[in-house]
């Protein structure tokens, strides 16, 4: 009988209980109240405080060409990848700000002083806003076609869009350049390697 009554004596004292007996739980803490969440912002006071992420550094993001050192045939195409890598050891959020990833081959001499051309017209593949998280060696793959052709003759109309014909770029090694609009306009990532044309 003793014992039993011991068992009750401390469960009764075991912290402060309700009326059924159970410990009451403490009150959840109040969370901050999200300054980008609400029925009237004033954007003026927000444009700070709520932007996007910016891009992650290259020490954080490394972003590399695959192949490296592209060759191609003259007049023919192939796909390249631009491949993005979180080398850090944390989850590491990406947001590409841009719809364009932007392969520019240069045609150097093969490209007449007085021929117009679309500069914009190499490469370029639509992807639209996106954000995401890579895990820690997690990567994030863009395929990109690039064309060993170049654009010359022809003339520009009222939009400024050239009606020049693609020819095949004669052989030998060519400067590309890669836009990955990882970053602010002002400051966009760029590969750089060479193209060898044969």
């Amino acid at each position: 009988m003793r014992v039993i009554c011991l068992l009750l004596l401390l469960s009764a004292c075991d912290g402060e209980s309700t009326g059924a007996g159970r410990p009451v739980a403490p009150a959840p803490l109040a969370s901050a109240p999200d300054p980008c969440r609400g029925t009237a912002l004033d954007l003026d006071e927000l444009v700070e405080r709520c932007r996007l992420d910016t891009a992650p550094p290259p020490s954080a993001l490394h972003v590399e060409l695959v192949p490296a050192d592209p060759v191609i045939g003259s007049g023919e195409s192939i796909p390249l990848a631009v491949r993005m890598t979180n080398v850090t050891s944390k989850p590491l959020p990406v947001t590409l700000r841009s719809s364009y990833f932007l392969a520019k081959l240069d045609p150097g001499e093969a490209r007449a002083a007085d021929d117009c051309a679309n500069d914009m017209i190499d490469g370029v593949k639509i992807l639209p806003p996106v954000r995401v998280v890579l895990e820690p060696g997690g990567t994030l793959t863009k395929h990109v076609e690039l064309k060993a052709t170049f654009e010359a003759g022809g003339k520009a109309d009222a939009m400024m869009f050239c009606d020049a014909t693609a020819r095949p770029l004669p052989p030998g090694r060519y400067p590309l350049e890669v836009t990955v609009p990882l970053d602010d306009a002002a400051t966009p990532r760029v590969l750089r390697a060479s193209v060898t044309i044969r």
